[in-house]
């Protein structure tokens, strides 16, 4: 017989899963017929190599059917003829197992693409809640493994961005959007395989972490090369963000918002959502990089950016307003000097926030609207009893503190505060070790720059020190207090 496509595939597997495929031919559930089997074991005396002179029609014939020996004699040289009867294409009948057996150990090595499936039948078949409880399941399950690889996150990405796709309380057109993706596999996990590899080049630029399993650079090129036929809106945007850090040019980033905002309606929530967040990324980052004197340029365009997100209710997670962007729109906000926008907002969006988290979010709010509105007394009114449930909100906190007592020359509380904070960071297990870093820093630099209030230290001297310890937290303010020092 001649080589062909089937030989090619059974010469591709190795040897473990050649005998994994005699295994599953010899299954009932996927094999009745004993024929099939003995076939199984003709190819397997002749894999790998196949030679022709053994692997013959004839041979095969012969093994398949032992007793046919006695009725070739009987031919009389008709011996064609009856083989031809009994196996038209004998490598035939084994091209489906084959194929089957093929995308059943796909299925078992990456078995979150049967559940992906899964929960897109159930979707098409309005079994909602059944498809929200496996995805919870699964992220339960997920979470609780340690050694996490590349397929590991994917596979979380896909799950989560299928249940939030279908929690957000989205207008029919963005259910339509949805019901289309789910509906047609190819789209969506060209959708969802783009977006997770924007997502890592992205945090690789951002971070600096090369991530060597980001998913399909060759696809990300084609994409940008404009090779790829029906790219959603959604995808080019994607695209695009992600390449805002590495360009880190201005005009890009704005000729993007300018695409964005033109074309917002066209997006489903979900993308409306992410793509904003890159927005805001590429901000911080950038104007970061940027002279301090740049930082309300920073502040003005992240204050537009909240104020388009807050008009089209961006920042709603099911129905609640995300602790994260409330925080950050009080200190744009403030940061800007708005201050009646920034306690009008406290009021009317306050109510927005988790029950849970409310009370804790409105102090420390107004706290740091006071400390941009130099109001240290009530800054420390606020904040000097109280302790925070969020490791993060108690380092904001305290960070705030430090400040009002600076300002108000209140150098001996001041010196037992920095002991007290200096302890609190040493004991507290949760603090990531570059937090940790630039929180001890500002300590350090604080009792540097109360020592220059009373010795003569060169303006020269504490900027080289400020440089020396990096990362710090608060730097654009020590920035100031030096420059209010020398004036």
């Amino acid at each position: 017989m001649k080589k062909n496509k089937v030989i090619a595939q059974l010469i591709a597997l190795p040897d473990e899963e050649f005998k994994l495929f005699g295994k599953f031919v010899r299954n009932p559930i996927h094999n009745k017929k004993e024929t099939v089997a003995r076939l199984y074991d003709f190819v397997k005396k002749n894999y790998p190599a196949f030679d022709e002179r053994k692997f013959t029609k004839t041979h095969c014939v012969l093994h398949v059917f032992p007793d046919l020996k006695a009725d070739i004699k009987r031919q009389n040289g008709k011996a064609d003829a009856l083989i031809a009867s009994k196996l038209k294409n004998p490598l035939y009948i084994l091209k489906k197992l084959l194929d089957d057996f093929i995308l059943q150990q796909a299925l078992a090595e990456h078995s979150h693409e049967k559940t992906i499936l899964f929960i897109k039948a159930l979707f098409k078949r309005q079994m909602q809640d059944r498809a929200f409880q496996l995805i919870d399941k699964e992220l339960k399950r997920l979470d609780e493994i340690k050694a996490k690889d590349f397929y590991h996150h994917f596979y979380q990405f896909q799950l989560r961005e299928l249940k939030e796709g279908a929690c957000l309380d989205i207008v029919s057109a963005d259910q339509q959007f949805f019901l289309k993706m789910i509906n047609d596999l190819d789209l969506f996990y060209l959708h969802t395989k783009l977006k997770l590899g924007y997502e890592a080049k992205s945090r690789e630029a951002l971070l600096g972490q090369v991530n060597s399993l980001v998913l399909d650079y060759e696809l990300q090129k084609l994409v940008s090369e404009n090779k790829i036929e029906n790219v959603t809106l959604a995808i080019q945007l994607y695209e695009k963000v992600s390449n805002l850090n590495k360009t880190n040019s201005l005009e890009y980033y704005q000729e993007i918002k300018h695409l964005y905002l033109n074309n917002f309606d066209q997006l489903c929530l979900k993308d409306q959502k992410d793509i904003l967040i890159y927005l805001f990324n590429f901000c911080v980052k950038f104007w970061q990089e940027q002279e301090s004197k740049t930082e309300n340029e920073r502040f003005r365009e992240l204050f537009d950016l909240y104020q388009f997100g807050l008009k089209h209710n961006l920042f709603l997670i099911n129905g609640y307003l995300s602790a994260d962007h409330f925080k950050n729109i009080i200190i744009a906000s403030s940061s800007l000097e708005k201050f009646e926008w920034a306690r009008n907002f406290i009021k009317t969006k306050a109510e927005l926030l988790q029950p849970e988290i409310k009370e804790s979010m409105v102090i420390l709010a107004n706290a740091q609207i006071e400390d941009a509105d130099r109001n240290n007394e009530k800054v420390i009114a606020l904040l000097q009893d109280v302790e925070f449930a969020n490791t993060y909100d108690n380092i904001t906190a305290r960070s705030l503190l430090l400040r009002a007592y600076y300002e108000l020359n209140e150098w001996h509380t001041l010196e037992y505060f920095l002991e007290s904070f200096t302890k609190y960071l040493k004991r507290n297990t949760s603090i990531s070790e570059g937090v940790r870093l630039s929180l001890i820093n500002m300590i350090r630099f604080t009792k540097i720059l109360m020592q220059a209030k009373f010795k003569n230290h060169k303006l020269s001297f504490l900027q080289t020190k400020l440089n020396q310890l990096s990362p710090i937290y608060g730097k654009y303010w020590f920035v100031r207090k030096i420059e209010v020092l020398y004036k």
